[in-house]
């Protein structure tokens, strides 16, 4: 495999070497002298001005001349430059050599250490014999590389050949800070340019710092997403600087909207800087882009604004449109232009604006002289709009701009152009004002008008018009021009300042006025003062005659009864400019009547007739029939109404100061010429009823009638104690005089009763009525309440007596031995047997169980109440009570417990065994009564009786002791089961040796033991092997 692999790379190896020397063959190196000579000028082209320095990283031109061997160039082969150390390539870094559109080499700048500038050829060259020709590009000196003044020789090496081209006169910069620094380059692609600005060199305070940076070339954008801000503090190395330690702050401005883009102006806010800040220092990098193709030596300028509390700062910069591989000339154009007439003469007062094409900018205005011309400088060579803004006057200005391209402009890079302007003919307008007013009637018509004349809309002429000698009101505008500014023709119009009272209406350059004569009305109205013809005296029609002044207008008018008015129309206001005063006459007289007249208003004319009509009176009485107004009803005033034919026509308020009489004059005795039926009523006087005979009126009023109820209420829980009488009396009185004699209440008339009929009133004024009760009740207390006497409450108190049952809970169980005693109980207290009250008792503090019950009736039903106790039963006590006292009783369980000697001592084979022993019982481990003496005649045993099971509430641990320790015994109890306690005393007798007697029983054990110890071992063995298995 491993030999498999080397065969594989030494193929590739070939492969390789084989490739290697292909490529070679087309990409080689041209030899020779290619570049026959070379010299630098300044950025435009020029040679250099005597004693012309440049900077660092200042922008200057190499030529250089170029002379192809034939036959030996190929496609794809180079010529290689390389420049001196210290200098640098400058944008653009790619360029063209051409034949016409022929492409001869394409020019690329590598900007290395040394810097070269490599050609690269194309078929042209491979197939053209003779090839020679020119190009250019630019460099600049690496100012961090050259430390020193002077004369620095700029060469091209070129097949290890140096080429001289000329020197450079290099001034070292000495930096010094400045507040804000700007300048700018164009990029590779000659559409982008990059800015850079530089603030606070000197690293001061910055106070509300804020930078406007500003793109003043038309058709520059910028590219907002290339914006950078670094924040630092600027070191000064003499002859350049740098920014340390440099921090991007970019996205932090942009988080705080302080980095705004608005069209062709960007604004940073910087913002404050104080001293305890040690970065106060910013250098701001942004790019901006084209919207057009630029062409060579074209400036792109731009201006930056700072303002900070320290005072305002401002920079302006450019940078040029550079190219390389051909020749730019700059603003070194001119376009002139001659405005002359028809006959050629020259125009002056003429205005052009020069508008660049390419980018739509506004580059001057240019404006001909007395001798027509006119010419605008420092221009590129490129394409140019001339658009007339202002013809000469009298003269009709273009309509259409003058193009300039790139081929008018000759060998001496100026475009001329003869611009001949059409003369502006002249018009006249006339007109005639005309009136249309009635002769002017009411002498409305001024002594003179306005006319406006107007062009294209707008006012030019104003000329005051009066009537000439015959009367006519003509006018007229000479010598107008018939084209405006812009060489279309002008439409004139007139008009005119409004003529107070006229309407105006133009036809052509002719006005009309027009006015109507004002017009009025007259109207009069015939107003009879007859009391509406009362007396039936008034005529059907009468005739009126209408006067303008003082003489009659037309005939004669009739008024009737069904339109005693008449209104005369279109009749005109004024005469030779007065105003007419109109008036009416009846025509005749009316019997019975006077006339008169009021004509202030000739709209309102009124003619009055006058006549008095005849009066009669009516009186009457007014009469009371109530009593001389026992209840006071009797109104202080009443309304007599008068009648006339039935309809209301007066009323009178009649009092008591009148002595009730009354009377109504000055009536009309007749209506529509017949007698008047005049007839009386009387508002409604209440509870009064009206009579009435001719013009008097009676009125009649029965007096009222009341009611009296009594009622006596027995406040004594319901007779409770028994003390309440059967009967009691009381007494009516009004106004605390005594009504009548006194009444009896008892149970069978519910206690209750009524006086009927009694009068409600006296002397007009409410009888207050009240009851009383005759004596007092024992034992009882008298309430009144008289609000209301159609129901007076007597009210008898009596608060019964009341009493109380108390007693203590006794408990009879040996102090609560065995726990069987509740927390609490409930004791009933029942009233005359019947269960009335319950309460829950629980000892209190000293363990005392007492209970009450108060506020307890001790009658009922006027019987004193029998009130005893029971208990709700409690488990396992019995229940007893003496009088109000209770007693609980209870019988604790008791017990017994038994104990018995049993002596371990092979039946006192050693004689050790006492006559007798003492035991002693404990309860709970204290000692229970005295010692017990066991003995053999009682068999060692003695049973305890009558013990107590408990101890609050829990069982007693009954044990038992022997009292004195016996030599040779030991004790042991057994007291599981008190019923059975055993004390065990133990001894072992000495033991006896016997001679061998050839007994074989007792070898048996011995044997078995052997045989058991054998079998035992056997299993054990078993055991270990199954344990190994």
């Amino acid at each position: 495999m491993r030999k498999s692999l080397s065969i594989t790379l030494i193929i590739v190896m070939l492969c390789s070497i084989v490739l290697q020397f292909g490529n070679t063959v087309h990409a080689a190196e041209v030899p020779g002298n290619v570049i026959t000579k070379a010299w630098v000028t300044d950025a435009d082209g020029n040679a250099f001005k005597e004693g012309a320095m440049i900077g660092p990283w200042q922008p200057f031109r190499v030529y250089a001349e170029y002379k192809l061997p034939d036959n030996t160039v190929k496609a794809g082969d180079t010529t290689t430059m390389t420049l001196p150390i210290g200098f640098r390539t400058s944008p653009p870094e790619n360029f063209e050599i051409k034949d016409g559109d022929n492409i001869i080499a394409k020019g690329t700048l590598y900007n290395e250490k040394p810097g070269k500038i490599v050609l690269t050829y194309t078929k042209y060259a491979e197939e053209h014999s003779g090839v020679h020709g020119s190009f250019y590009f630019n460099i600049n000196v690496n100012g961090d590389e050259q430390s020193e003044s002077g004369k620095i020789p700029v060469t091209l090496t070129v097949n290890g050949k140096v080429i001289p081209a000329g020197e450079v006169n290099f001034k070292k910069p000495h930096w010094k800070n400045q507040m804000l620094r700007k300048g700018g380059w164009m990029l590779n692609d000659k559409t982008r340019g990059k800015y850079d600005i530089r603030v606070n060199e000197s690293n001061d305070i910055l106070v509300n710092a804020k930078l406007v940076d500003t793109l003043e070339s038309p058709g520059v954008e910028y590219v907002e997403d290339s914006i950078k801000v670094l924040q630092g503090k600027w070191k000064n190395l003499g002859s350049t600087e740098v920014l340390q330690p440099e921090k991007d702050v970019t996205a932090k401005f942009m988080s705080e909207n302080r980095i705004k883009f608005e069209g062709n102006r960007l604004t940073i806010d910087i913002g404050n800087l104080p001293e305890e800040v040690e970065t106060r220092g910013f250098q701001i990098l942004y790019e901006v882009k084209l919207k057009y193709e630029p062409i060579v030596g074209e400036e792109i300028h731009n201006k930056v604004d700072l303002t900070t509390g320290g005072g305002d700062f401002h920079e302006t910069s450019f940078y040029k449109i550079r190219e390389a591989g051909g020749v730019g000339e700059g603003y070194v154009y001119k376009i002139r232009v001659k405005k002359t007439g028809k006959d050629g003469a020259a125009l002056a007062g003429a205005e052009f604006d020069v508008i660049r094409v390419r980018n739509n900018q506004k580059v001057g205005t240019i404006k001909s002289g007395s001798d027509g011309k006119c010419e605008i400088g420092k221009l590129l060579r490129d394409t140019y709009k001339l658009v007339e803004t202002k013809a000469p006057e009298g003269y009709i200005p273009l309509t259409e701009p003058i193009t300039i391209t790139p081929a008018d402009f000759g060998t001496n890079k100026i475009a001329e152009r003869t611009i001949e302007n059409k003369e502006n003919p002249k018009i006249n307008i006339c007109g005639e004002k005309t009136w249309d007013d009635a002769n002017n009637q009411d002498k409305k018509r001024p002594n003179k008008i306005t006319v406006i004349l107007h062009a294209n809309g707008k006012p030019i002429q104003n000329p005051d018009v009066r009537p000439d000698e015959n009367g006519k009101w003509k006018y007229s505008f000479t010598d107008l021009p018939k084209y405006d500014n812009k060489g279309e023709e002008i439409t004139y119009t007139v008009k005119e300042e409004p003529v107070k009272g006229y309407t105006s209406k133009v036809e052509g350059y002719n006005i009309t006025n027009s006015y109507k004569p004002e017009e009025t009305s007259v109207t009069v109205t015939k107003r009879w003062d007859d009391a509406n013809n009362q007396d039936g005296k008034r005529p059907n029609s009468i005739k009126v005659q209408l006067y303008g002044n003082d003489e009659k207008v037309g005939g004669e008018v009739e008024l009737t009864d069904g339109n005693w008015t008449h209104t005369w129309n279109d009749l005109p206001e004024k005469k030779a400019g007065k105003t007419i005063k109109y008036t009416v006459k009846e025509v005749g007289t009316v019997a019975g009547y006077t006339t008169s007249y009021s004509d202030e208003n000739h709209c309102n004319i009124v003619i009055c007739n006058k006549h008095t009509p005849e009066k009669t009176k009516v009186e009457g009485e007014k009469t009371w029939n109530d009593a001389n107004d026992q209840d006071g009803k009797r109104p202080t005033s009443i309304t007599v109404n008068l009648l006339a034919n039935g309809k209301k026509v007066a009323e009178k308020t009649v009092t008591k100061d009148d002595n009730w009489k009354y009377s109504f004059t000055d009536l009309p005795k007749y209506e529509g010429g017949q007698e008047i039926k005049y007839t009386v009523t009387e508002n409604a006087v209440p509870e009064y009823n009206n009579e009435v005979t001719g013009y008097n009126i009676k009125n009649s009023y029965t007096p009222k009638k009341t009611s009296v109820t009594v009622t006596k209420r027995w406040d004594d829980a319901n007779n409770q104690d028994g003390k309440r009488p059967d009967t009691i009396k009381v007494q009516l009185y009004g106004d605390n005089e005594k009504v009548e004699g006194e009444v009896e209440l008892k149970k069978t008339t519910g206690w209750t009763h009524t006086w009927n009929d009694l009068p409600e009133k006296k002397a007009g004024k409410t009888i207050k009525y009240t009851v009383k009760e005759v004596g007092t009740v024992e034992g009882y207390e008298t309430s009144y309440n008289n609000d209301n006497h159609g129901n007076i409450i007597i009210c008898n108190k009596h608060v019964p007596e009341k009493t109380k049952v108390e007693g203590k809970k006794t408990w009879d169980d040996a102090e609560d031995q065995d726990g069987k005693r509740p927390e609490e109980i409930t004791i009933n207290l029942l009233k005359n047997g019947a269960k009335f009250k319950s309460v829950t008792v629980k000892p209190d503090a000293d363990g005392n169980w007492k209970y009450e019950f108060t506020n307890l009736d001790k009658y009922e039903n006027g019987k004193e109440i029998k009130y005893t106790v029971t208990e709700d039963t409690v488990k396992d006590y019995n229940f007893s009570s003496e009088g109000y006292n209770i007693k609980n009783s209870y019988t604790p369980k008791e017990t017994s417990v038994t104990v018995t000697k049993r002596w371990n001592d092979s039946n006192d084979k050693d004689k050790l065994r006492p006559e007798s022993i003492k035991v002693q019982l404990y309860a709970n481990g204290e000692k229970k009564g005295e010692a017990v003496e066991l003995k053999a005649d009682s068999n060692w045993s003695y049973t305890w009786n009558n013990l107590p099971e408990k101890a609050k509430g829990k069982d007693i641990k009954y044990t038992v002791k022997e009292v004195d320790k016996l030599k040779g015994y030991t004790v042991s109890v057994d007291d599981k089961d008190h019923g059975n306690i055993i004390i065990t005393n133990t001894h072992t007798p000495k033991e006896i040796t016997h001679p061998k007697t050839g007994d074989i029983n007792k070898l048996i054990p011995y044997a078995m033991m052997l045989f058991a110890s054998l079998i035992g071992l056997m299993g054990m063995i078993v055991s270990r092997r199954r344990v190994a298995n």
